[in-house]
């Protein structure tokens, strides 16, 4: 896994794999990781239970990624 994913998961590798999989989508829809967008709650997305996929549509509802 790459160390970006689990640094920024404070080493909670189960976020990790979330985070890497949300990224995926990222690059796959916009091109652009999820690093390189403004912060964002991620833990708090990840935390409320929401899946990659979900957090995506809310990050672009929110404004994150148009």
């Amino acid at each position: 896994m790459n160390d970006e994913y689990l640094n920024y998961a404070g080493g909670d590798e189960k976020f990790a794999d979330w985070l890497r999989r949300l990224d995926q989508l990222a690059d796959h829809f916009f091109g652009a990781s999820i690093f390189d967008l403004v912060d964002y709650s991620w833990r708090d997305v990840y935390e409320s239970g929401d899946d990659p996929q979900q957090a995506l549509r809310d990050a672009v509802a929110d404004g994150l990624l148009e």
